[in-house]
């Protein structure tokens, strides 16, 4: 039983609870709490500290029951609700550097993420996004995922030019990618993935962790499942609150959200890998899908294709290229070091 599951049951037994005479903030999630990993996280995060503070709890709703999923980036900037609880890549359309403080192609690995994030410039960058274009929103880290399924496809794709024509779910910037091959993109949420595939509006997917996927049943209307994940080798969570609510908490408060985040990171994490591993050994056991991992061809595509995305984005964007400089220097310096601290390490780098 992890902390927040143990912190829950001395707290009380229901989500929705909160302490006798306790101010109430209304949460937004992005995800169901019963979507393994990654729902779990908004729920998680919400047990544990409305376990540790009793002047403040958080109310949990699920997706869509106060505002669109789409919209809850504006509807806390605007007061409309207090919190939210997403991920900044689904703000993308209108924030071009927004993936970049959630997931990028070839990008960190969860230690690398958290290292930027806390230990350098990281979580700086991310509220100067937010600020830069009035959002009136304080954000945190609130949660991780480990590498995600990379895709279900409907077909074998062996070579580049397999993937033109395909509709396909795909987040963030490894839609820009995968558009680069002749692949017609989509953002969906949830159940609607899997309906999509079985109805034929979409010949692929992807969406998140294996636990997750499973989960929402992509491997029923599919033929293979690839790896690695080198669109997305983490994935930060967040949370938002309105800068009005946030500034009108008392520090030990919001000191007790920060440290709650912090904490379902780690559970995430670790509840996520075992989670991930479970789903493997069904899929094994159902032969419903044949596990496939990218050629080296392939890879060598997506890399190339993430260049030029980069490139463009960069050449159009100040912040973007801001956000980009520092992510550089901070991977060049790491890859100067990891293989001096494990020479095996650099066998598997991006």
């Amino acid at each position: 039983m992890t902390y927040s599951r143990i912190a829950a049951t001395f707290s009380c037994l229901s989500l929705t609870c909160v302490a006798a005479g306790a101010a109430q903030l209304d949460l937004a999630s992005a995800f169901p709490e019963d979507l393994p990993v990654v729902g779990e996280q908004s729920a998680d995060f919400v047990k544990t500290f409305n376990a540790i503070s009793e002047e403040t709890q958080f109310r949990f709703h699920p997706p869509g029951s106060l505002v669109p999923v789409s919209q809850s980036l504006e509807s806390v900037s605007k007061g409309y609700i207090d919190a939210a609880y997403s991920i900044s890549g689904y703000w993308q359309d209108r924030l071009p550097s927004a993936a970049l403080f959630s997931a990028f192609p070839f990008g960190f690995d969860p230690v690398e993420r958290i290292t930027w994030m806390y230990e350098g410039n990281g979580l700086a960058l991310y509220q100067e996004m937010y600020d830069r274009a009035g959002y009136a929103v304080k954000v945190v880290p609130c949660g991780m995922l480990p590498a995600e399924t990379s895709g279900w496809f409907k077909k074998e794709i062996n070579r580049p030019e397999d993937l033109d024509g395909l509709r396909m779910r795909v987040f963030g910037f490894a839609g820009e990618v995968f558009a680069r091959f002749g692949v017609t993109t989509e953002l969906l949420f949830g159940d609607g993935i899997s309906f999509a595939l079985g109805n034929g509006d979409l010949d692929a997917a992807e969406f998140s962790v294996l636990a997750a996927d499973v989960y929402l049943g992509l491997q029923e209307n599919t033929e293979f499942v690839y790896f690695p994940g080198w669109h997305q080798r983490s994935t930060l969570m967040e949370l938002l609150v309105n800068e009005q609510v946030w500034e009108g908490l008392a520090e030990p408060v919001q000191h007790s959200i920060e440290v709650a985040c912090l904490a379902n990171v780690l559970e995430a994490l670790s509840h996520g890998a075992l989670q991930n591993q479970a789903a493997y050994r069904q899929l094994l056991e159902s032969s419903e899908v044949q596990f496939r991992s990218w050629s080296p061809e392939m890879m060598a595509a997506f890399r190339s294709a993430w260049a030029e995305v980069v490139e463009e984005h960069v050449n159009h964007d100040r912040f973007f290229r801001k956000v980009w400089a520092d992510i550089t220097t901070f991977q060049r310096e790491r890859n100067e070091w990891l293989p001096i601290q494990n020479p095996q390490a650099s066998l598997s780098r991006p």
